[in-house]
């Protein structure tokens, strides 16, 4: 899959370096990095005219579709077209709604969705990638 993001990179080259020199540099210089955010439970922020059983369908949606694979706003957008799912609201060809799409899943970053987490990915060429992962995992 790759490494997303600047943290994990950093954390993957002091994997390295630990196998290879046997110091942890990451326990010396920046031990914030080993930190993973805790999972966001309970009420989830308000988003207006999305219920909370559409985030459950569509987080159900999204994990048959990718799994735990980054994916872009855009494909996430894509994903629901020809559904019932009313995620995002409105329709989804505009760079405008794009975007105000993008500022919905911010929101949803780090919150439980049924059995699922949403998690920013990092950015490829500029554009935010997104991740769904099981609530269980870290």
């Amino acid at each position: 899959m790759g490494i997303s993001g600047r943290r994990e990179a950093l954390l993957t080259a002091n994997r390295i370096t630990k196998e290879t020199t046997g110091v942890d540099l990451v326990d010396i210089i920046r031990p914030e990095l080993k930190k993973t955010s805790p999972l966001k439970i309970g009420k989830l922020p308000r988003i207006p005219s999305v219920t909370e059983s559409e985030l459950i369908r569509f987080a159900e949606l999204w994990h048959s579709e990718y799994g735990s694979r980054s994916v872009l706003t855009r494909q996430l957008c894509e994903l629901t077209e020809g559904t019932d799912i009313q995620i995002p609201p409105g329709r989804c060809d505009t760079r405008f709604h794009k975007i105000k799409f993008g500022k919905m899943l911010s929101k949803l970053d780090g919150h439980q969705i049924g059995h699922y987490r949403i998690t920013g990915a990092g950015k490829k060429r500029n554009l935010r990638l997104w991740r769904l992962k099981l609530a269980d995992d870290k």
